[in-house]
């Protein structure tokens, strides 16, 4: 899939969206990768600037930030010292790159770090740190800003063990685009909230795809 039936984004897409935000480092592990600028903040982490949105493609990341379309949709994260969270450039399209986990009143997600294999069916999470997870109470799963109810970091190390793992893979986008993790099902966040979840076309969720494509 891509949105609107859209071309996959070319290198130059990223860096016309990301250049002016970030700045791109060499490392060791991953090659060439981008670092936000948004990084600089304090407690600053990927998809937390911005809400969740149930579409027909499971929970979908609605970013607030202007490149939020190509690193929340393309591509993976992962903490590289000493540059803190970069993002390693993809091409596969999906509603969100993270794993999930759920219980105890509490929901938690996690960006799939680069060495994540595609073509499998589920996600091992056994070498994802604690940095990596956000979590915040069931209820406020729909929060416009999840960015103020999240807990991460040592904070979060309680949740983890009162959490188990979401398994809910969908096929990715392309032949060799592997899956990704829809998160939890709809009927579980209409429990946890107390409310219906209505579901949103992924076309009039904002920032996914390039500008002048959706």
């Amino acid at each position: 899939y891509e949105p609107s039936g859209t071309p996959q984004p070319a290198q130059q897409d990223f860096h016309a969206a990301l250049d002016a935000n970030g700045r791109w480092v060499s490392t060791p592990q991953y090659g060439t990768v981008w670092v936000p600028y948004a990084s600089q903040q304090a407690g600053w982490r990927p998809y937390t600037y911005g809400h969740w949105v149930y579409t027909e493609y499971g929970w979908t990341w609605a970013s607030d930030e202007p490149w939020g379309w190509a690193a929340y949709h393309y591509g993976r994260w992962a903490i590289v010292v000493p540059y803190g969270w970069v993002w390693v450039t993809g091409y596969v399209w999906a509603p969100a790159w993270v794993v999930w986990r759920s219980g105890g009143g509490y929901i938690g997600w996690a960006p799939i770090p680069p060495d994540y294999a595609y073509g499998t069916t589920y996600y091992s999470e056994s070498h994802i740190q604690y940095d990596y997870w956000s979590y915040c109470q069931s209820g406020h799963m729909g929060s416009p800003h999840i960015r103020t109810v999240v807990v991460y970091g040592e904070k979060a190390r309680p949740y983890y063990q009162r959490t188990v793992v979401v398994n809910n893979s969908r096929r990715a986008g392309g032949p060799n685009g592997g899956y990704y993790n829809a998160g939890p099902s709809r009927s579980d966040a209409a429990r946890w909230t107390g409310r219906p979840v209505q579901q949103q076309p992924v076309s009039r969720v904002p920032r996914m795809a390039p500008p002048g494509r959706t």
